[in-house]
């Protein structure tokens, strides 16, 4: 049987919930289990599927497409509002949705985590929604409380103060409110994922930034320090976006060494863990 699968998708296997992370190979996280009926989110780790023939698919298009024909409650009606606005600016078939609203266990005050296939529609997307912030649009940033509730979210440890975390993400524009409720945009871009790998270390390098692809998952960024160059990549959505090409970062992850084709690289990876604790990009100003 073949199936259609996209990059932040989900599947269902023996009553758990995965995220796909990448299609080539079917590598994904566990984020949701059902027990006795009842579907709870959990901490899980990343697993490669080999056999999808006994799967459920859950389509981050497909949802929404549903969602725009009938929404049903508060949660569903501000995905559409959402869903309208974007569609200004990019084809709803460039659009998904992900996370609780794609496997329908949201709750009444659920964030939505919104979807765009294709750097090229993200990046619309994102200048839009910049746009709607700037200019007291639709679409408006989050409000104080939000921001903290989020930092309490995002930061276990001393990795970011709050200001520090405040000022990288007000730059991103990957985030906002619609009615009030908050948001995630997240890109689709299906990076081909490596697990082969060797742990080294723990590591903390400082370097300029030369390339990157920030909003990819995981987000790509390469340094360059005392004529080394270091390759970084990033599984934590905390910092995706964190920093653009041209700027010197600091960086404190695993040192990892990666098989690939061509040969043995080395890569800094931020995001060993969902918590991702003592792990951190920041911009040095």
């Amino acid at each position: 049987m073949q199936y259609k699968l996209n990059h932040r998708d989900f599947i269902e296997k023996d009553s758990k919930f995965y995220a796909i992370l990448s299609t080539k190979p079917l590598v994904c996280s566990l984020r949701y289990a059902q027990t006795d009926g009842i579907l709870k989110k959990v901490d899980g780790g990343i697993v490669v599927i080999d056999d999808i023939d006994d799967v459920q698919i859950f389509s981050g298009r497909e949802r929404l497409n549903d969602i725009i024909n009938h929404h049903a409650d508060v949660y569903e009606r501000d995905v559409y509002d959402l869903a309208k606005f974007l569609s200004n600016f990019t084809d709803t078939k460039n659009l998904g949705i992900s996370g609780s609203g794609l496997i329908k266990c949201y709750k009444n005050d659920s964030d939505i985590d919104f979807v765009v296939y294709g750097i090229k529609n993200f990046n619309n997307a994102r200048n839009a929604i910049k746009r709607a912030i700037l200019n007291n649009g639709v679409v408006k940033n989050l409000n104080l409380e939000q921001w903290k509730e989020l930092y309490a979210k995002r930061i276990f440890g001393n990795e970011l103060t709050y200001d520090e975390f405040l000022w990288h993400e007000n730059r991103k524009f990957n985030k906002g409110t619609i009615n009030n409720r908050k948001f995630d945009l997240l890109l689709s871009d299906d990076v081909r994922v490596n697990l082969n790998f060797k742990k080294i270390g723990n590591i903390v390098k400082k370097g300029k930034v030369i390339k990157s692809s920030p909003f990819s998952y995981p987000a790509y960024y390469e340094i360059i320090e005392h004529n080394e160059i270091s390759k970084i990549l990033c599984w934590t959505h905390t910092y995706i976006g964190q920093a653009f090409e041209g700027e010197n970062i600091e960086v404190s992850g695993m040192l990892e060494e990666i098989n690939n084709r061509t040969g043995y690289e080395k890569f800094i990876i931020v995001g060993t863990s969902r918590k991702a604790i003592g792990e951190y990009i920041k911009v040095i100003k």
